[in-house]
């Protein structure tokens, strides 16, 4: 009996294009790259008993990841062996299944894994999510992504605990509690409506606010703060809120194949109003990550605030 590995992320393009994606071995070389390393080569025979081979440097070693088609059926279902010798060529098997959603498409994937590879669930699950990320953003277009120097910014901001179900009505709580009280004082904001993530493990500790130019002081559950300045990750999600997950694990992989970690937790800048601007396709987020430079061959992990 197998045990099996499964992730699934939406594609804001076509079945077809996001299938033929798979087959492409120029595509392959972005996104079987997203755990770290160099593609030394990448050769796909794509049909019913054709063999691939993704060769990939990582530091000292260098890993062959190949195996065979099982099923090709464009543009709903692909299905190969996985393996990394001196493994068997069919080692475990990958099902790639791909169906229509919002207009784009929806990949669920799933790692066939023999049981006595069960501790190594989470790694494969991560592992694959990454190299979707990779994926989506050779496709769609990743978001810009650059290092900035911020300075600190004083703010006025809630912050609260909620479950991760909870988040939208908490933000729809604590953002307009902080402008009725900035505006009741008179004070002008210095810039986009803000939500930090200053953790995601167990309940969900966030500080929604604004940044001010002036001086004000607290009262309550209000209070007066600063976000941190230094070296930060800049990066643009142009979409729905529900797909900032997705910025994310690009954000992770980016960290990872540049050498830096996170140094604080991140925030959110929100630069459109959704009562203005009513396509949420259209709706711009920052992403503001403080960072910290780091060996290469060190790890880096970025917790996902949505």
């Amino acid at each position: 009996m197998s045990l099996n590995a499964r992730v699934t992320r939406r594609f804001q393009v076509a079945p077809e294009r996001l299938f033929d994606a798979l087959l492409d071995p120029a595509v392959a070389g972005v996104w079987i790259l997203a755990p770290g390393g160099d593609l030394v080569s990448s050769t796909i025979d794509a049909r019913v008993g054709g063999a691939f081979s993704f060769v990939v440097r990582r530091g000292d070693q260098v890993i062959d990841h190949t195996g065979d088609y099982q099923e090709i059926d464009r543009p709903g279902r692909l299905v190969f062996t996985w393996s990394v010798p001196p493994e068997p060529r069919d080692a475990s098997r990958v099902v790639a299944e791909i169906a229509p959603a919002d207009g784009g498409a929806e990949l669920t994937l799933t790692h066939e894994m023999a049981p006595e590879w069960a501790e190594f669930k989470p790694q494969a699950e991560a592992a694959w999510s990454k190299m979707l990320a990779a994926l989506a953003g050779a496709l769609e277009g990743a978001p810009q992504m650059e290092i900035i120097m911020l300075q600190p910014q004083q703010t006025v901001s809630i912050r609260t605990t909620t479950s991760h179900d909870g988040i939208k009505d908490a933000i729809d709580d604590v953002l307009p509690s902080v402008f009725r009280y900035v505006t009741s004082r008179g004070v002008q904001p210095g810039g986009p409506p803000f939500v930090r993530y200053h953790s995601m493990v167990g309940e969900v500790d966030l500080e929604g606010g604004l940044p001010v130019a002036d001086a004000v002081e607290g009262s309550g559950r209000i209070q007066v703060g600063s976000l941190p300045g230094g070296e930060t990750l800049s990066a643009w999600h142009i979409g729905p809120y529900g797909r900032l997950c997705e910025t994310y694990d690009l954000i992770s992989a980016w960290m990872e194949a540049h050498g830096v970690s996170p140094r604080e937790a991140p925030w959110e800048v929100y630069w459109t109003d959704p009562g203005e601007v009513r396509d949420p396709s259209q709706w711009k987020t920052q992403i503001l990550y403080p960072i910290k430079r780091i060996p290469v061959n060190a790890p880096s992990h970025v917790p996902t605030p949505v």
